[in-house]
């Protein structure tokens, strides 16, 4: 997984999750509009990115790559964590795992819930 940062790291920290099938370029225009009040982090999930070989094993992998990254760089918390569709399953993981902290999840289009088959 490649992290992707915006802004002054003095800032608060806000992580963007993109979803299944799209990039992390997906977020540009949230990104422009954000980089100056916050710092902005953007993971290229696995198996996701042109930039690098890599492949996605689990949404769980996924959570526990950017729960390190938040541990080893931001001391343990953001501000926000925003995920859409599988990003936002990996925004709940993330909450759920409590190993870091977060003051606001935002959850997009997240399939939370099992259907009926």
């Amino acid at each position: 997984m490649r992290f992707h940062t915006f802004g002054d790291k003095n800032n608060r920290a806000i992580v963007l999750i993109h979803g299944v099938l799209t990039p992390w370029q997906m977020w540009e225009y949230q990104i422009e509009r954000l980089k100056d009040e916050f710092y902005v982090i953007v993971p290229a999930l696995d198996g996701h990115t042109e930039e690098e070989a890599s492949q996605f094993v689990s949404v769980e992998k996924e959570a526990e790559q950017i729960e390190d990254y938040i541990l080893e760089n931001l001391g343990g918390q953001v501000y926000a964590v925003c995920g859409i569709s599988m990003g936002g399953v990996i925004s709940s993981i993330i909450w759920k795992n409590r190993r870091v902290k977060i003051s606001r999840l935002v959850m997009d289009g997240a399939p939370l819930a099992r259907l009926p088959r």
